[in-house]
């Protein structure tokens, strides 16, 4: 794995667990202000029916039942109040408050009940009315408590927008990198990073079209390394592979960025230069030829190389190219080699 994928890789995996710690965050949230409201409609119900029972009982009418109730919600929320999440501090004293009043207030039940006296019936509304604000507390403790969780869902629901957006975007770039991987695997020679053979008869045609319908010049040269097999046998097969990336280095100094470089042999390379006429193209060649005759290779100094050079002429093919480069190659070697022939 490469730096740039490797980069990608690392990019990839913190925005996923960030969107995953954002994502359980909202979901924790909203299942949290849920339950902070069906606390509060609780605590509602259990203000509401402590102040009905009290009126029921100065006029007389036992509701025992509603009693039971009451004292399940209160039991309910003494008792988980410590574990609660949904609890503060202020809601924690309340709850606490609360259940001692409510005790309190069906102690002075009884004492009513068994005796109604204007004492005791100003004993239950006193009570009451105590029990009213420590849950009307309870209560505004929970809303404000809520409303902050809803402050909070607020200001990560913008986050997660935008950290979909950033997958979105690194989806992308992984995709587009993938595909240029593929594209480098599919056009490029793995040794010397030149395009490779497939890739130079793709193009070829399509500059061949080209000069075709424009009728525009369009040179070609094909060269390779002079006895390359002694490299190979005197200093060993990774010196030879050396040798090879450095003179595509040398190569792709020497030509325009319009021209095509390519290896399509095992020493064996070929040039492409669209729009360039004979003449410039023997200048190009000639060129190239004395940059690697003086260029000093790692390992084994000087190489040289032996080129043939042609153009393209109407109703040519590809291997009507060819051959005559490959006749121009043939006669640089058996001139001498280290020089350039052309065949038109």
């Amino acid at each position: 794995m490469n730096n740039k994928s490797s980069v990608l890789l690392i990019i990839s995996i913190i925005l996923i667990i960030v969107l995953g710690s954002t994502s359980l965050s909202i979901v924790y949230i909203v299942k949290t202000i849920e339950n902070d409201a069906r606390t509060i409609n609780d605590l509602g119900i259990i203000r509401g029916s402590i102040q009905r029972l009290v009126k029921l009982e100065l006029s007389d009418i036992v509701n025992d039942e509603l009693i039971n109730k009451i004292d399940a919600g209160i039991f309910y929320f003494s008792d988980d109040k410590d574990s609660s999440e949904n609890s503060n501090n202020d809601m924690i004293n309340s709850i606490g408050k609360i259940a001692d009043l409510w005790a309190e207030l069906i102690e002075a039940i009884n004492e009513y009940r068994s005796g109604p006296t204007e004492s005791n019936r100003s004993i239950l509304l006193e009570i009451s009315e105590e029990l009213w604000i420590y849950t009307d507390n309870a209560v505004s403790s929970m809303q404000w408590t809520t409303e902050n969780r809803i402050r909070n869902f607020r200001t990560l629901f913008p986050l997660l927008i935008i950290n979909l957006l950033l997958m979105i975007t690194i989806t992308m770039l992984i995709k587009r990198y993938v595909r240029d991987q593929l594209e480098n695997k599919i056009n490029f020679d793995p040794l010397t990073e030149v395009y490779n053979r497939q890739f130079f008869y793709q193009s070829f045609k399509k500059e061949i079209e080209k000069s075709q319908r424009y009728q525009r010049h369009l040179t070609f040269i094909i060269f390779d390394i002079d006895h390359f097999k002694k490299v190979n046998d005197s200093y060993g097969h990774d010196v030879g592979d050396l040798v090879l990336k450095e003179l595509c280095k040398v190569c792709e100094s020497s030509i325009r960025k319009s021209d095509i470089l390519a290896r399509i042999g095992g020493e064996e390379f070929a040039i492409i230069a669209p729009e360039t006429s004979i003449s410039s193209g023997v200048v190009l060649a000639e060129k190239i030829r004395k940059v690697v005759e003086k260029h000093s290779f790692e390992k084994i100094s000087q190489i040289t190389i032996s080129l043939g050079i042609t153009q393209f002429i109407a109703g040519d093919t590809i291997d009507d190219i060819f051959k005559r480069a490959d006749v121009a190659l043939y006669k640089a070697k058996n001139n001498g080699r280290n020089k350039l022939e052309i065949e038109l």
